[in-house]
């Protein structure tokens, strides 16, 4: 999966979370999916599906806010990566 994200950075397809298990499981696949921004609660919720994050590794505040128009900072790229490793995420950095 891919797309592009939410006004937060996220791209929110943990909120369907409980649809995407469903379907991992009967058709017996396995998922990555490109993640965005994430807080906690969304690497929780993406941890019961995904068997990888696919996270853009992004170091300067100024793209992130001119090229992808985010009210972001590299700060938030790096706690996603935190969040999702916690999580018991692998992660696909993306460059």
């Amino acid at each position: 999966m891919s797309g592009g994200s939410a006004p937060d950075g996220s791209v929110p397809t943990y909120e369907q979370a409980d649809v995407i298990r469903k379907i991992k499981s009967d058709l017996n696949l396995r998922i990555s999916a490109h993640t965005g921004i994430v807080n906690r609660s969304q690497a929780q919720a993406l941890s019961t599906y995904l068997d990888m994050a696919l996270v853009d590794v992004i170091g300067d505040d100024d793209t992130i806010q001119d090229i992808l128009g985010l009210d972001a900072c590299a700060k938030d790229y790096e706690n996603s990566l935190k969040e999702l490793s916690a999580a018991g995420i692998p992660i696909a950095p993306m460059l």
